[in-house]
Formats: structure tokens, sequence, C-alpha cells
């Protein structure tokens, strides 16, 4: 995992147990993230890194914290209005397989506190502008908000996870929207389960399976894991070769 910096009380940001967790357990097999609003970004700070992040934030002040912290050429960052970085981004070549994180600010009428938090808000025509331009995307898309008609009625062609978040203010009641299958084969599996407590006992059973399988004289290991990649889907196997390949690097 990248070390990356973080930025104290950041309004909506998704470090809190359970929160990023969720998202990440959503997120398929890419090569490329872009994140139109970076914030604190408790994503990138979360989940292992494609082989590029690209990021864009319209405070200058959230750009140049992330630009201090010299994670070189795997971050590309822009300081753009996050359609127009969008728009600049997908025309790029070689990207790959594709996701699209966005955390926009939460929609004024759908907060506890009705007050303006972020340098740079939203008004409800830009979250109508925002939301005409990514509901037909032929990418990989994810959308944070809370609960609110606007986003419910334009994404309500795609999938929609409801989980509750906890918030300086208590508990908050989150919707991580997708337009796309909800995922057999995750990016990163590292928090695989439902909760704290399916995410433990999921590790431990890995823990103990790798445990025997590394007891094993190798004649047997070879035997157990020719049978495991033969019944494993084709999508996941070619995810995890991807991933030694790229570790190995």
């Amino acid at each position: 995992m990248i070390k990356l910096p973080t930025i104290s009380t950041y309004y909506g940001g998704k470090g809190s147990s359970g929160t990023y967790q969720q998202i990440i357990n959503h997120v398929r097999p890419h090569d490329t993230l872009i994140i139109p609003f970076l914030g604190n970004c408790a994503l990138t700070r979360s989940m292992e890194w494609p082989a590029q992040v690209i990021a864009n934030d319209l405070d200058p002040y959230i750009i140049d914290q992330w630009r201090n912290a010299a994670l070189g050429p795997r971050l590309d960052l822009y300081n753009l209005p996050a359609l127009d970085f969008l728009a600049t981004v997908l025309k790029r070549p070689h990207l790959g397989r594709v996701v699209i994180y966005c955390d926009p600010p939460y929609p004024l009428g759908s907060r506890k506190s009705q007050q303006l938090r972020y340098s740079f808000e939203m008004t409800d025509h830009d979250h109508e502008e925002f939301l005409t331009a990514v509901r037909f995307l032929r990418v990989d898309c994810l959308v944070s908000t809370y609960p609110n008609d606007r986003y419910g009625q334009q994404l309500s062609h795609w999938n929609r996870t409801e989980f509750q978040s906890q918030t300086r203010h208590g508990a908050a009641t989150e919707w991580l929207f997708y337009n796309y299958p909800k995922p057999e084969v995750l990016h990163d599996d590292s928090f695989s389960g439902q909760n704290y407590r399916q995410r433990e006992h999921v590790k431990r059973k890995a823990g103990r399976w790798l445990a025997n399988y590394q007891k094993m004289p190798p004649y047997e290991q070879q035997r157990i894991l020719g049978q495991i990649l033969k019944h494993t889907p084709q999508d996941l196997v070619q995810h995890l070769t991807g991933l030694r390949d790229r570790n190995a690097k």
C-alpha cells in the first residue's frame, strides 16, 4: 500500500471503518483509476494501486498537498472543473481498463447540517450537469453520495448499495452507485466481507489455508494449484496474473 498525504478533518471523507472497505469491495480489476474529486481520497490510501492513477480537484490546496507527497509517475494530477477533467482524460490513449470513482460534494439538501463545508461547493445545477455527463458513461464508474432524490432518479438505471458510515455527527446512510453488475472479481480483495466480522473470518480462513498449503510437498502444491486454476473463472486468473507480473517489476 502506498502511503499518501492525509488532509485532516476533511468533510465527507471515506476514511471511517467500514466505509472505504465497502467501496473497495465494489471495484472491479482495472489498469487506470480516474478520480474527478480527489479531496483526501481514502480509496487511494487503502486500495492496491493500478498501473496509473489520474486525479483531479478544483481546490488548488488539495492538489498542492498531493504534489508535495512526491508520488512519482504513477499519479497524474489535474486542477480543473470535474467535467473538463473527465473530458480531457478520457481522450488519452493507453488507459486500458478504466474505473472512475466520483465522490462529489454532497448535495446541500442531503446533509444533516446545511452549512457550506467545501472551498468549492456544487450548486443544484452543478449536480445536474455532473449527472447528465456521467449517467451514460461506457466505462466502469462509481458515485458516492447521501440519499437524495436527484441522484436516485438520474442514476436509477445503475446498481446501488446502501450502507452506514460513521461521521462526526453520528451514523449516516451512504449510497454507492455503480454502472455494472456487482463484481465477483475485485481489484483488491484485502477487505472481502460485508462487515468487520466477515472480513476477519475471511482473513483467518485464508491464513489457515495458506499455512496448510505451505506445509505440503511441492508435488501436492502443484496438483492442488492446478485444480484451483482449472476451476477458477478466467477473468480472475487474468487479474491475478496481472498482479503477479506488476509486482515482479
